[in-house]
């Protein structure tokens, strides 16, 4: 029996992410999700869009779970670490994803949260 995990929870942006910084084949856009899984079966967060209120674009405001149901879990403190990397200049992340992976056994439980500026998984 496989192992499933669930994601939940959120990393706020701030200052939010202009949309015209971040590449439109980005994997962490929702726009190029298609259907229950992402294009790459590793990327678990995405960027949530709103219209920042100083600038009046749009802009990635916080990084949430891509799928918040079954499905295999790749890593996603490193990802959330390299977008850090990429757009962290001058901002700050901060929050959790609490993440439970059922199946073959006891669930587990872990989360990563954002210490000093990096992803690290806190179990």
């Amino acid at each position: 029996m496989s192992a499933d995990s669930f994601i939940d929870g959120q990393i706020d942006i701030e200052p939010p992410i202009p949309l015209s910084d971040i590449p439109a084949n980005s994997p962490h856009l929702a726009s190029n999700h298609h259907g229950f899984y992402a294009l790459n079966p590793l990327v678990e967060v995405v960027f949530e869009l709103d219209t920042d209120p100083d600038t009046g674009q749009r802009a990635a405001i916080a990084l949430v779970p891509a799928v918040t149901y079954g499905r295999k879990l790749g890593n996603p403190a490193a990802e959330i670490q390299d977008i850090i990397d990429a757009h962290g200049s001058g901002r700050i992340f901060s929050g959790e994803l609490d993440v439970e992976t059922v199946g073959g056994g006891r669930p587990d439980y872990c989360r990563v949260i954002i210490r000093d500026g990096r992803a690290v998984w806190d179990d």
